[in-house]
C-alpha cells in the first residue's frame, strides 16, 4: 500500500508515541497484513523483525508492536500505535 502523504492527526500519534518515520515506513513495508473490523492494520512483531537482518538489535526491540490502522477502501492511514500484544486482541473478537 502506497501512502504519499499522512494526515495531521497521524503526524501527532507518530510524535506523541514516539514512532519514528523509519519505524513507520518499515511496518508499512515488511508488517503483517491484519484485515479486521473494516480496517486494515500493518503490524511489526518479533517474527517480521526477525526477517529484517539489517536492522539493529536496538531498533528490533524498539520498533516491536507497533501498528498502522488503515482504511483499505480509501489507502488512507488513519492512524498509529504500539501494543506488542495487539494481534491477540484483534484475533479475540467476534
Amino acid at each position: 500500500m502506497m501512502v504519499d502523504n499522512l494526515t495531521q492527526h497521524v503526524l501527532l500519534r507518530m510524535n506523541a508515541r514516539r514512532i519514528p518515520q523509519e519505524a513507520f515506513d518499515i511496518a508499512l513495508q515488511y508488517g503483517r497484513k491484519i484485515y479486521a473490523q473494516n480496517s486494515l492494520y500493518f503490524f511489526l512483531g518479533r517474527k517480521e523483525l526477525q526477517r529484517i537482518s539489517w536492522l539493529a538489535p536496538d531498533d528490533r526491540e524498539h520498533f516491536e508492536g507497533i501498528t498502522i490502522v488503515c482504511d483499505p477502501k480509501h489507502a488512507v492511514v488513519l492512524t498509529c500505535f504500539k501494543n506488542k500484544n495487539f494481534t491477540r486482541r484483534i484475533r479475540g473478537r467476534k
